[in-house]
This record gives structure tokens, sequence and C-alpha cells, in this order.
């Protein structure tokens, strides 16, 4: 990679569905990856066609380091993505196959709005709850979420 970028090569180069090579070291946790691609101008919050951030990608692969890099680097915690309009936090509570306390953990330490809400009025609460991330929720609540907001 490091050869492709010292010919000129767009560190922003997206493939057919807008994914950027940082979004694909984020998901991977490639931190040296990651710090060059940053080094040599790759965009943090470019979007995919799902308007997916290399932030959301970290989340999607449980990666607590590349979401401080990334967030260190100038990622938006709020950014939404264009189907749930879920931010980060939103996605790591909603997607079934995640809701890893040591995501949630990190993106409330670096300032994500835990009671951030979705198109639907959803929080992540709601979607903890509703995919039976029972750690997640305890872990939501001792941190501040709200027990009184509804849904649309």
């Amino acid at each position: 990679m490091e050869v492709l970028l010292d010919w000129s090569a767009d560190p922003n180069t997206q493939d057919s569905t807008g994914k950027t090579a940082l979004m694909f070291a984020a998901f991977k946790g490639n931190i040296e990856c990651m710090e060059t691609l940053l080094d040599c101008g790759s965009d943090v919050n470019i979007t995919d066609q799902n308007g997916l951030t290399a932030l959301h990608m970290a989340v999607d692969g449980e990666q607590p380091r590349a979401i401080r890099l990334l967030v260190k680097s100038g990622a938006k915690l709020e950014a939404k993505e264009v189907g749930m309009k879920w931010t980060p936090l939103l996605r790591c509570a909603g997607l079934k196959n995640n809701g890893n306390v040591e995501v949630a953990h990190e993106l409330v330490r670096l300032g994500a709005e835990i009671d951030a809400a979705d198109e639907d009025g959803k929080t992540a609460l709601h979607n903890a709850i509703l995919n039976g991330h029972h750690d997640l929720c305890d872990f939501l609540i001792k941190h501040g979420a709200s027990l009184e907001l509804t849904t649309r």
C-alpha cells in the first residue's frame, strides 16, 4: 500500500459500493495501515453508498483501538448512516451479532451521545433491548441512558 501511496495513489478511492481502504482497514483493526492512510490524507468522514463511515466499519468489526484512532483523527461520533439513520453507537446496539460492550464503552468515553435516536426515535438502549444485548443494556443504563424516551 505504501508503494501505491508513494506513487500518488488517491487514498480516498472508493470501490463500487463506495468503500475506501480506510474503511476496510478500520473493520479489520489494522492500525498501522490506518495510520499510513490517514497520514496520506485519507478522509476519515467519507461515506459509502449506505452512508457508512470508517467509524461505522470499526464498530461493525468490533475494533476499539481503531475507533480511538478515527475519533482522534476527526471522525464524527454522531455520523448517521442512510438507512436507519444509526450513529456508530446505535449501530453497535442495533446489529444482532454485535452489542459489544467494549466498543460501546469506547464510543461513550469518547463523547458519543448516549441517547441519540434514529428516524423512529429508537436509542441505543432500545436497540440493545430489541436485540437481547443484556450486558450492553446494563452498560447503557449505568452510563445514563434515559429510561423515559419513547419511540415514534
